[in-house]
Order: structure tokens, then sequence, then C-alpha cells
């Protein structure tokens, strides 16, 4: 199975963290975090990546909720899926069983 990584995706979300940003929304960072799967998706798409696969970025060391992270994770895909692209696959991949289910309960709506 042929396996590609494609580093510059993120570097997004590096950026914007190494600039001070504050967690839990205080500085536009919902506005950011849907930037990183934006620009993430759309690298992926010009790569002609079949599939990718997400953790539950910021939600760790950065302490962004996990509810809210996950929301805008899931509809920022959602969004970018109904355009055309390569991409037949994504995967968020979750670090606990309490993340997967508001991840879960997300997907499933």
């Amino acid at each position: 199975m042929a396996r590609s990584t494609v580093r510059r995706a993120w570097s997004c979300w590096r950026r914007a963290a190494g600039s001070g940003v504050a967690p839990q929304g205080r500085r536009r960072e919902p506005e950011l975090l849907r930037g990183c799967y934006v620009n993430s998706l759309r690298l992926a798409g010009e790569h002609g990546l079949r599939s990718v696969a997400f953790p539950s970025i910021s939600t760790g060391a950065y302490c962004y909720p996990v509810e809210q992270a996950a929301r805008i994770a899931v509809n920022t895909v959602r969004e970018e899926l109904r355009g055309p692209t390569s991409l037949e696959l994504v995967r968020f991949v979750c670090f606990s069983a309490a993340d997967l289910e508001v991840y879960r309960q997300l997907l499933d709506d």
C-alpha cells in the first residue's frame, strides 16, 4: 500500500499557534481552525489524494474544547467535500473514547 505525507498542511496551525493564539476562541481560533481543515483538504486534492486522516486538531496541548473543535472539523469537511475533489475518505482519528463519541454524534446528524 502506498502512503503519502504532505508536510506543508500542518504548518498552517503551527504558524497561527506560534503567533500567540489563545485557546477557546478569544483570538479568531474558530476561523483559524477551520482554515487548517480547508487548507489541508485543498492541498490533499491538489495532490490527488484519495484519503486523509485528521487528529482532533488543537484539543490536546492547546486545550481547545473538543465539542467546539469537532463541530468545526465535521462541518468544514462536509462543506469542502460538496465541491469537486479527489478525496473519497476522510477519517477523524480520536485520542480517547470520549472524543470519539463527540465525533460520532456529530457525524450521525
